[in-house]
């Protein structure tokens, strides 16, 4: 059995990064004096910088332009002056500084907010009511606003958004409803039954794929094709650990790990999106760094439930309660047909028992995780397998959530409910109180007549 091994920590020094602590403005204002030459050799000067340059794909894209045209002896102000915006836009994601806040309070709505996902520039959250539930859609780009109603089941467990449509989980005593909508054309399509809750739902193009969930029986994964409404099922699986769906290739590769063992076992199996055919198996080990995981100390960060980031990557954390100041980073990529583990040492301990338990990726390397009653924002850096926690700034307007944490006169900390979504664009966390926006891409404006400028509240934890 072959042994695939992730990236393993190494001790060393805590050695100050003077050229990478530099504030943005600064930095930007170094860099515009160099050429790309020197700014490759200053990676080798600042890991941050090594950070930024090697690990995102349209960074590395524009930087290889610029010395291309720059060996050519043609003009590379352009090109270069495109590498810096994208060298601030990710600056600001890797460093939880964002270019502009703004904040969103909620409409007075007769129900409660239950649920909130985003995709492209789409803002979806559910609204419970007495009859059951509905999907408000928002546009931030046109600030439109629509209504989705979910009339298939009593209570609404997840809501999926994809480039063309929305699809609705919910729960009709005994049946699981799946419930599609195209979102161009408002049509309501077919909805499906099952029997059983999925662990997710990833809609890829116009397949659909289910993902089984219950780790006491196994389960098919089922593809539903939106366009035509033909559902058709592959495989065997308990619960699995990772999986990556590609439409544009017509593959699913899942991961069946038993972490039980001394070094984890894996099993990983691809099939046929269109046809439901396996095209391969293969079991091999993976190796955890000298550390132990199993099953009972592990927990799932659902990162953003599914996500694909630059080329073809799919990441996943867990959690083990044995290393509190660390998370595993379970991390597929698709070009190489490689999977690897890795640690991500914080600089202290962080609390996962939050609600939504998942996680934001933001770009190829970068995952955002709101902590324990918003005590603050974990920033993941999986290239450097690094982590710091950034302080999560109330707004003056958040009053509820204030006092839910018992910051205000009179008030008791008391557990509360908030959600955090984003993108390589954005990062919002949405409490009872309204959203806040970080917006890290400077050409992005939010077209919504009722957002007001971040204001910072005067209090302290």
């Amino acid at each position: 059995m072959e042994e695939q091994s992730g990236s393993v920590p190494v001790a060393r020094k805590n050695k100050h990064d003077i050229v990478g602590s530099l504030p943005l403005e600064l930095v930007v204002q170094v860099i515009e004096h160099l050429d790309m030459a020197d700014v490759v050799r200053n990676q080798r000067v600042s890991k941050r910088w090594r950070t930024i340059f090697s690990s995102d794909p349209i960074i590395k894209t524009k930087i290889s332009l610029t010395r291309t045209l720059a060996a050519l002896g043609m003009e590379t102000e352009h090109a270069k002056a495109e590498a810096m915006f994208y060298f601030r836009w990710l600056y600001g994601l890797e460093f939880a500084r964002p270019v502009k806040k703004v904040f969103l309070p909620w409409l007075q709505f007769e129900g409660k907010i239950n649920q909130i996902v985003y995709h492209s520039r789409r803002l979806c959250y559910a609204i419970s009511e007495r009859d059951g539930a509905k999907v408000v859609m928002l546009n931030l780009e046109t600030g439109r606003r629509s209504v989705w109603a979910n009339d298939a089941g009593h209570y609404l467990q997840e809501v999926i958004l994809s480039d063309r449509y929305l699809v609705i989980v919910s729960y009709a005593s005994p049946h699981c409803v799946l419930l599609a909508w195209d979102i161009h054309t408002s049509q309501r399509l077919a909805e499906r039954r099952f029997l059983w809750f999925p662990s997710s739902v990833i809609v890829d193009k116009d397949k659909a794929v289910i993902i089984p969930g219950a780790e006491w029986r196994s389960h098919p994964v089922f593809v539903w094709d939106l366009s035509t409404d033909r559902l058709q099922e592959f495989g065997s699986f308990t619960c699995p650990d990772l999986w990556h769906v590609d439409a544009d290739e017509n593959v699913v590769v899942m991961f069946e790990i038993d972490w039980d063992k001394r070094t984890p076992e894996v099993q990983q199996s691809k099939w046929s999106l269109s046809c439901g055919e396996q095209l391969g198996k293969k079991q091999f080990r993976l190796s955890v760094a000298g550390r132990r995981v199993d099953r009972n100390t592990l927990r799932r960060s659902f990162n953003d439930r599914y996500c694909t980031r630059g080329y073809k990557v799919t990441s996943e954390l867990f959690y083990s309660e044995d290393y509190p100041c660390s998370a595993v980073r379970l991390t597929y990529d698709h070009a190489v047909d490689r999977l690897s583990l890795g640690w991500i040492d914080c600089n202290k301990p962080v609390r996962h028992d939050a609600l939504p338990n998942h996680c934001d990726s933001l770009a190829p390397h970068i995952i955002y995780r709101s902590q324990y009653q918003l005590w603050g924002i974990v920033v993941y850096n999986t290239a450097s397998d690094t982590a710091t926690v950034h302080p999560y700034e109330l707004d003056a307007r958040e009053v509820k959530t204030a006092n839910s944490l018992g910051l205000l006169p009179g008030s008791r900390e008391t557990i509360f409910k908030y959600w955090s979504f984003g993108d390589r664009e954005l990062f919002g966390v949405a409490t009872d109180d309204g959203i806040q926006f970080w917006l890290f891409n400077p050409d992005f404006v939010l077209n919504l007549p009722d957002a007001e400028p971040f204001v910072a509240m005067e209090l302290s934890r």
